[in-house]
């Protein structure tokens, strides 16, 4: 028996839609992988979507920020070597942003499912901003660190070069100094590269979804149309393309007085009026 994945937030396009049970040439011709693109969806990461990366990104994120609301200290230790958070003023700013991803994140998510522009816009600027932060963060923390041992052996000396640290005095006291170093050069600059990669997903998606791309010439909308023309008819190659005379003055006209103009004369039968000159004559069919 065969069925339909419904597969839309995974992939737009036949070339992703994928039948469960069938042969497996069958399923292997459905799908177009080339270069990134599984039939017509750009794909992140050789693997993911693009629109479902910025979902999941979303979602991730404002999953962070209710863990933040509730439980911020169980998961402050455990987060430092991947986002920094060592002095107090990179980890208030960390806190900050992480805990406003809950608000940010679901933007971003529903942005992502609605194809909102305007959503998937906000969650892009936000992500911007920690990304600026994250330059912050290691002017603070690596100077930290570097001088961990410090907080060992002159505590007071530490305290009164970086103020009052606690995360770093009892990183200092337990010993663990090269440890915390270590895991902080290695996994911090993995999270960076991935925030830089869903940045750039992120951007990506809103080009596709924007109603009008921003490198575009914004052009007056109050203009008139350039399906229509005009031109006029008083002229002789115009006379001659409707088989009129094209020399000779208004008497040139077979059925017409005189001091008629040429282009003046009424269409179909009827009675020409008097200008002055000869009378009224019965008109002629000229068209």
């Amino acid at each position: 028996m065969e069925f339909m994945l419904p597969l839309d937030m995974l992939g737009s396009g036949a070339g992703f839609a994928a039948a469960v049970g069938g042969n497996a040439k069958g399923r292997a011709s459905n799908w177009e992988y080339s270069s990134g693109w599984i039939g017509n969806s750009k794909m992140i990461f050789l693997c993911i979507p693009l629109r479902t990366c910025v979902f999941v990104h979303g979602l991730c994120c404002a999953i962070v920020g209710l863990i933040m609301l509730r439980w911020r200290y169980i998961i402050e230790k455990d987060r430092r070597p991947f986002v920094g958070g060592y002095g107090e003023v990179s980890r208030v700013l960390i806190d900050v942003l992480e805990t406003s991803a809950l608000l940010w994140g679901s933007l971003g998510m529903l942005g992502a499912l609605y194809l909102r522009a305007g959503w998937v816009r906000t969650f892009y600027n936000y992500q911007f901003v920690r990304f600026a932060m994250w330059g912050l963060m290691y002017g603070i923390d690596l100077r930290l660190l570097l001088n961990c041992e410090l907080g060992r052996d002159d505590p007071h000396e530490f305290v009164q070069r970086y103020g009052p640290n606690r995360a770093m005095l009892g990183i200092a006291a337990a010993g663990t100094c090269d440890d915390e170093r270590s895991f902080f050069y290695f996994l911090s600059p993995l999270m960076l590269m991935l925030q830089l990669k869903l940045l750039f997903a992120c951007r990506q998606l809103l080009g596709e979804i924007e109603e009008e791309p921003k490198f575009l010439l914004s052009v007056p909308k109050e203009t008139a149309s350039g399906a229509f023309w005009s031109k006029a008819h008083g002229t002789r190659s115009e006379a001659a393309q409707f088989g009129f005379p094209t020399a000779g003055g208004p008497d040139a006209v077979d059925g017409y007085g005189s001091r008629v103009p040429l282009m003046a004369a009424p269409h179909g039968p009827g009675a020409a009026p008097s200008f002055g000159g000869s009378q009224p004559m019965q008109l002629q069919n000229v068209v």
